[in-house]
């Protein structure tokens, strides 16, 4: 009823179910929409309405049924959502949007719980990592001419929480559990991976859409895991720390994530972890120095579990994993460096220069590689 006052949002709706194709001025794959959102339209009545709708639309996100009473005059809205279903769930809120002015302005708070996360958070953010039962709390203020630029100005608060659910695309505990050459090279998200957690909460400051926070903490069958970070909504990226404790085996949970200044014995073998760049496919890798804080109890856990990579500085690497290694050193370098990395590995070769490009393309500490006896001519 409202759409034609609304302006913007007028692609197809994902729906409910996360379906169907981007919107026009949606969240598509090159990001924030920056057509012009038109709410002139708010201007030219008055109203004072009791309301309810068995479905409402914004842009990409669909809610079912709802009550809500709205007044309208001199171009600002004010709606009060008493109740409204979406994505499996339910909630409240209120919204004001002031287009009395040059530039429109939205004043949002809502709660909400029950939600479907995996498909709510596609349809609102082609956000694709999450899945369990979703709540939220948010408080936000924000103002723009365009989708891009109140994204950009949003500020408030969010407290979101999910439960029973997998984080898409790395299995946590598989990786740290199975260190090898790709601990000094980085992982990769795999479609079919995931960490499955029966808890997983945060809460966030907002400004200028940044979204910063201090107390990740998520509960699993077989990791626990604290954390920080930003998110950049304007850039769509990622920028986390976090702090995984991995459970030996399913017997019992991991006992909780070292605090600074605490023990470092590294119990259940804490491996920090960096999650940056786009959150449609960041780069996942360990912070090694975040383990070489104190690397003879890393090097005593890492060899009590059997971690390949201890057998790896033990051992003479074979052809598969040298094969391996130079594959991942290419992709990242784009093939524009070649490096014998059988030799390197074994140590046949003493070139520091390379040993020194790797750590510095792969964002390692200065002599790391080298701490490890690698790239030291066999005498």
């Amino acid at each position: 009823m409202l759409d034609p006052y609304l302006g913007g949002g007028s692609g197809p709706a994902a729906g409910g179910a996360g379906g169907g194709g981007p919107a026009r001025g949606g969240v598509g794959g090159a990001g924030w929409s920056t057509d012009p959102i038109d709410l002139s339209g708010l201007k030219t009545i008055n109203a004072d309405l009791s309301l309810t709708a068995r479905t409402a639309r914004w842009d990409r996100i669909q809610v079912g049924d709802s009550a809500l009473a709205v007044t309208l005059a001199g171009g600002v809205l004010k709606a009060d959502l008493s109740r409204m279903a979406l994505y499996g769930g339910s909630g409240s809120g209120s919204v004001e949007i002031d287009a009395a002015g040059a530039v429109p302005a939205v004043k949002a708070g809502f709660r909400l719980s029950g939600l479907d996360a995996h498909p709510f958070l596609t349809d609102a953010a082609d956000f694709k990592w999450l899945e369990g039962v979703a709540a939220a709390d948010l408080d936000l203020t924000t103002a723009g001419a365009s989708q891009a630029q109140m994204i950009g100005a949003l500020d408030g608060t969010a407290r979101l929480d999910f439960a029973d659910g997998a984080i898409r695309g790395i299995n946590i505990p598989k990786m740290v559990r199975g260190l090898s050459i790709e601990t000094l090279l980085g992982w990769h998200s795999v479609e079919v991976e995931k960490t499955d957690f029966s808890s997983l909460g945060a809460s966030f400051r907002i400004r200028n859409g940044i979204a910063e926070t201090t107390d990740l903490a998520l509960a699993g069958p077989l990791v626990r895991m604290s954390g920080r970070g930003t998110t950049d909504m304007p850039a769509r990226t990622l920028d986390w720390r976090v702090e995984p404790e991995v459970v030996p085996t399913l017997e019992g949970q991991a006992p909780a994530p070292r605090k600074k200044g605490e023990t470092r014995d590294l119990a259940g073998l804490g491996v920090p972890i960096v999650i940056r760049g786009s959150w449609a496919n960041p780069a996942i890798y360990p912070d090694i120095e975040g383990i070489l804080d104190n690397p003879e109890a890393a090097y005593r856990k890492l060899e009590a579990i059997g971690g390949d990579l201890v057998k790896i500085l033990k051992a003479k690497p074979d052809e598969a994993l040298a094969t391996a290694a130079g594959k991942a050193i290419e992709q990242a370098t784009g093939g524009r460096t070649q490096i014998d990395v059988q030799k390197v590995l074994e140590g046949e070769v003493n070139d520091q220069d390379v040993l020194k490009a790797v750590e510095e393309g792969f964002g390692l500490p200065q002599g790391l590689l080298g701490s490890f006896g690698l790239g030291k001519k066999k005498d």
